[in-house]
């Protein structure tokens, strides 16, 4: 239902899937999605302008590298801009590296956004956890989108660049965090124990209604895995996870994020 892909490699390259774009300046298509060739994301993580919300200024370019999501719609043979995107905190985030489009629902990943949050619609003015990353999901009404929800991981921590590479199907969304440090194994491990630099992982959020919530916390489970990027891991999750996150044993909280 949903084809995934990015400017900068294609998808039997999976090694260069997102690396590229996040070690150099992006700019406008840097990152985009389709779905059915309906509607299309395309994230500008280069952009400057210091909106925030859906269709603000954006002639105002005094926030570098906040970065934006456009969305586009097809009538016939005809592509018309349908929503300009910013984050809900603009900042010098990276908002729109990584976008992900199904139905009515996108989600947009800003690996460098820096508020000390967890979970869902967390405190996002409390910048206390520099590049730890957010994701942001908009839904749209007719031909109206506004923000549905702000997600941070449930260990959010500096530098663990959560966002870099995000995933939706239907009701379900996967947002890597490429260099988290968790030594953790499989699902819902201790995310606690940061004895593994750079390892990387995914998180798993799936929708009720209209909120959100954290369902699964995911680590590689071969030892061999364990050194890659969660770039790579969030892709495959992306493709694979989403789908079938209905077929594991999900409803155990991660250990280290019991509820209080």
């Amino acid at each position: 239902e949903t084809l995934t892909t990015n400017v900068d490699a294609q998808l039997d390259r999976t090694e260069t899937v997102g690396e590229r774009v996040a070690d150099r300046v992006a700019e406008f298509g840097g990152s985009w999605r389709f779905i059915r060739l309906f509607a299309l994301v395309v994230g500008a993580n280069g952009e400057d302008s210091s909106a925030t919300g859906v269709n603000g200024n954006q002639a105002h370019e005094s926030v570098t590298n906040s970065g934006a999501a456009y969305v586009f719609v097809r009538s016939g043979t005809i592509w018309t801009q349908q929503a300009y995107l910013k984050a809900s905190n603009t900042g010098p985030d990276n908002f729109g590296l990584s976008v992900a489009i199904s139905g009515d629902t996108l989600v947009v990943g800003a690996h460098r956004e820096d508020s000390s949050a967890t979970g869902v619609n967390g405190n996002q003015a409390d910048d206390g956890a520099g590049d730890s990353g957010a994701a942001y999901v908009f839904v749209r009404s007719g031909t109206t989108w506004t923000q549905q929800a702000y997600l941070k991981a449930s260990n959010t921590n500096a530098d663990d660049l959560f966002g870099n590479c995000v995933a939706i199907f239907g009701d379900t969304i996967v947002v890597g965090a490429r260099d988290e440090d968790s030594s953790a194994t499989g699902v819902n491990g201790n995310q606690a124990d940061e004895g593994a630099t750079d390892s990387g992982a995914a998180y798993v959020f799936v929708r009720s209604g209209a909120t959100w919530s954290q369902r699964a916390y995911v680590k590689p489970t071969v030892e061999l895995m364990a050194g890659l990027p969660s770039v790579v891991l969030g892709f495959i999750a992306g493709l694979w996870l989403a789908p079938a996150v209905e077929r594991v044993d999900l409803h155990q909280p991660p250990r280290g994020h019991e509820p209080q």
